[in-house]
């Protein structure tokens, strides 16, 4: 069971996951180590002398009885390595973290899962299709895993709930801080409905360096990662990176050669990523086909007259100009401007720029 000298090892500046697991097999547990004399540590062979300095000193300035009601008082859950409820794909990979924190729940160890990442500053391209892949996904029972950092990462989530799925955020700080700011709605549903989970005791703030260890749990949690959108060098490829490495398969969403925001996406398609070319090839390359067939659409159930729904199924995620979208709908000009002003009042088009309008999924 998970004591207070778990939670003090965790917080040793600079003593990691792997250096962890050395001194657990080391000394048994953490309690030991937190008693074993300095020149004992010495003799254990991951820990630097920096290390050994750090040990000691936390020993001095870590205020074991507070920092335990402290966390007994977050309302932050915690399992350790080795303990019931730890998942089980944590297992698999070569740093496994020592204690996890939760809010929530966490997910099932036999529920499938795919992770979905990309870029911040997003197209509206990639934002609606993300929301769309995770919907579906979703709705086909597979969990959604992000980051639920603003972009691609919040889009995945909210469309895996719209699907009626299951999605959980991996956190690069605290779970007991909602980071970003601006995704506090998102933070409270999947605290109340799903879950939030770190690395990371309550209260630790997020930090540039985080990020990138966060990001093998996201893909460890997952059977499959799903890039949607990526600049050449970007957090969404380190979790590609990490993806390989734990033998999970990995997706891109082909863009335009000339979009900065598909350059790595396409990159990882020419490393030998599968290409997402439309999503029923997907769901047949996840084995996903018969848990959707007989379902029907599975986006948003929508009231709409003849005329609206005529116009909704026209357009499409790239902005079409009303020249288009009346040759499309065979509609006058009148009856069009009315019917897209019932969908963007609906939330169901969008003016991507003045005078052509696209779909919101």
């Amino acid at each position: 069971m998970v004591d207070q000298y778990d939670l003090w090892l965790v917080c040793v500046p600079g003593i990691g996951p792997r250096k962890i697991t050395s001194i657990i097999s080391a000394c048994g547990n953490a309690r030991e180590c937190f008693f074993l004399k300095e020149e004992a540590l010495r003799y254990i062979p991951v820990l630097r002398e920096d290390d050994v300095q750090r040990i000691i000193e936390s020993r001095r300035t870590w205020e074991m009885e507070k920092q335990w009601e402290r966390l007994m008082k977050s309302g932050v859950c915690v399992v350790r390595k080795g303990e019931k409820g730890y998942p089980k794909k944590l297992y698999h990979i070569t740093d496994p973290p020592h204690l996890l924190f939760y809010r929530g729940r966490l997910p099932a160890d036999d529920q499938r899962a795919v992770a979905m990442v990309g870029a911040r500053e997003c197209t509206d391209y990639g934002r609606e299709m993300a929301k769309k892949i995770a919907r579906t996904l979703a709705a086909a029972g597979m969990t959604v895993i992000s980051g639920m950092a603003r972009g691609i990462d919040s889009a995945s989530h909210m469309g895996a709930i719209e699907g009626g799925g299951e999605t959980y955020a991996l956190l690069g700080c605290g779970p007991d801080i909602c980071y970003p700011g601006s995704a506090k709605r998102l933070y409270e549903t999947l605290v109340s409905r799903y879950g939030v989970l770190s690395e990371y005791a309550p209260g630790t703030p997020p930090e540039k360096g985080f990020f990138p260890a966060r990001n093998r749990l996201i893909s460890a949690l997952s059977d499959a990662v799903l890039v949607i959108e990526a600049r050449a060098r970007s957090g969404s490829l380190i979790t590609a990176d990490f993806a390989l490495e734990q033998g999970r398969d990995v997706y891109a969403l082909p863009g335009r050669i000339t979009d900065a925001l598909s350059h790595g996406t396409n990159q990882l398609i020419r490393q030998g990523a599968s290409p997402i070319v439309s999503i029923e090839v997907l769901l047949e390359d996840l084995k996903l086909r018969e848990s959707v067939q007989g379902r029907g659409d599975v986006t948003p159930v929508i009231s709409l007259g003849e005329t609206e729904r005529r116009v909704y199924e026209a357009l499409e995620i790239l902005p079409a100009g009303m020249e288009d979208l009346l040759e499309k709908t065979a509609l006058s000009i009148p009856e069009l401007m009315a019917a897209l002003d019932i969908l963007m009042k609906k939330q169901l088009a969008k003016e991507g720029f003045p005078g052509a309008y696209r779909r919101c999924y």
